[in-house]
């Protein structure tokens, strides 16, 4: 047994197996990728990195079990060991920028889903040799991409997790935001049947303080989604690395340069590949002076069907890159000065689907409660939604003028000058 000082958690124990896991090439790497990508650019301490959430991941997973066993129910001791691991394991397919590149531009398939990746990381790995000598390989695995509706894959990934739990504390701590939860909550914890729910009763009574602390808890969500995840400085930040990213692409780069690369490695590597008219040095140069792409269009009323989002979001056809071109065009600029941003359709808040009992013989997902304050935050979340275009501080006296040609090219009305007014963010909420 190794005990680990963490910022967030205090002491937390690793057991040799963890420890020898933790020592191998492929986890170590996890030390150069930042849990927040390009956050740091906005909050300049948000500077944690996968390693630290994977090792907060594991105690908070620790924690759950720990609080679940004061109840009427056991853990196994290999599912203890399995859902450590799992834990442990559970970004181990993180890619330098991943959210930015998986989730904000859709250049690669997200993480979580990526079995070509855990077959490099894990399989093909010291790990994967480790696990296999336990005979836990394929449970591991199962865990982290297998059925969801299990109580030992829902304490590391399911709505509310020991990965939330651990990243929402982590990154508030380390952005500097008075935002959090009662860690009572994870008293509240119990396995029913194969599922893992929040119990809301006591001796036959419904438990007001256990329903607050679980909507603070989405709360907390909320307010970080909104202030940190979805700022609209780090969107702008995140979208100059995937222009950059995708300019590379084109001069030669490959993905497979994302599996052994850190952050900033990433970073040196693309600008290489920039030397010609994809715009990728002059991106990264401004990147590295925080020298931001400004914002000049932006469309969050939703009145756009969701295939079309959707097409804009995957960039189905080349339509966003082809839209792009045509304002460049106007505007008689480089393509690479202009960057259209389109997030996800299907934004909602997935912790409210959390499943809950509400005493012995009856469960449902919190958000079927038809309680207004979680409503109320479903609404709000999904209000964040929002369509940018992005034009290069080198180009700024333009502004105005971009924001007219993205309003034709995708037929949107530009709301900037009312955010800007504050009268968007009223009506919205």
């Amino acid at each position: 047994m190794k005990i680990v000082r963490d910022a967030v958690w205090g002491d937390i124990e690793l057991s040799a197996l963890e420890i020898e896991v933790i020592d191998t090439k492929a986890f170590q790497r996890l030390r150069k990728i930042k849990q927040l990508g390009c956050a740091h650019l906005v909050y300049p301490t948000a500077l944690h990195t996968r390693f630290d959430h994977s090792l907060g991941c594991l105690h908070c997973a620790q924690s759950m079990m720990e609080n679940i066993e004061k109840k009427d129910f056991r853990f196994t001791d290999e599912d203890r060991v399995l859902v450590r691991m799992s834990a442990l394991l559970h970004d181990i397919t993180h890619i330098p920028f991943g959210h930015t590149l998986e989730d904000e531009r859709r250049i690669f398939p997200r993480h979580d889903l990526n079995i070509r990746r855990w077959s490099y990381f894990v399989e093909e790995s010291e790990i994967g040799e480790i696990l296999g000598r336990e005979g836990m390989a394929e449970k591991v695995k199962e865990t982290l991409f297998g059925d969801e509706d299990d109580y030992r894959s829902e304490i590391v990934r399911g709505a509310i997790s020991a990965d939330l739990l651990d990243y929402l504390a982590r990154d508030a701590y380390f952005c500097g935001m008075k935002i959090g939860y009662d860690r009572r909550v994870l008293r509240y914890f119990a396995v029913d049947g194969k599922r893992l729910v929040i119990e809301l009763f006591k001796d036959g009574i419904f438990r007001n303080d256990a329903f607050s602390e679980t909507v603070n808890l989405l709360r907390s969500r909320y307010f970080m989604t909104e202030r940190i995840y979805y700022h609209h400085s780090k969107i702008a930040c995140s979208v100059m690395v995937s222009k950059a990213v995708e300019g590379a692409f084109s001069a030669g780069f490959e993905e497979k340069n994302f599996l052994t690369l850190g952050d900033e490695e990433v970073l040196h590597e693309i600008k290489k590949f920039g030397r010609g008219e994809n715009g990728t040095e002059s991106i990264i140069d401004l990147y590295e002076k925080r020298k931001l792409y400004k914002r000049c269009f932006l469309h969050r009323t939703r009145d756009i069907k969701e295939d079309r989002a959707s097409e804009l979001y995957l960039d189905k056809g080349g339509v966003r890159k082809k839209i792009e071109n045509k304002i460049a065009k106007k505007l008689k600029l480089p393509s690479w000065q202009i960057a259209l941003y389109c997030p996800p359709p299907q934004m909602y808040l997935k912790e409210a689907s959390v499943n809950v009992l509400l005493n012995k013989n009856e469960h449902c997902k919190l958000n079927e409660m038809e309680n207004p304050d979680i409503s109320a935050l479903e609404h709000k979340h999904k209000n964040l939604w929002s369509i940018y275009l992005f034009i290069s501080p080198e180009a700024e006296s333009l502004r105005d003028r971009a924001g007219e040609s993205c309003e034709q090219e995708i037929g949107l009305k530009n709301e900037l000058p009312n955010e800007k007014r504050g009268q968007l963010s009223l009506w919205m909420n």
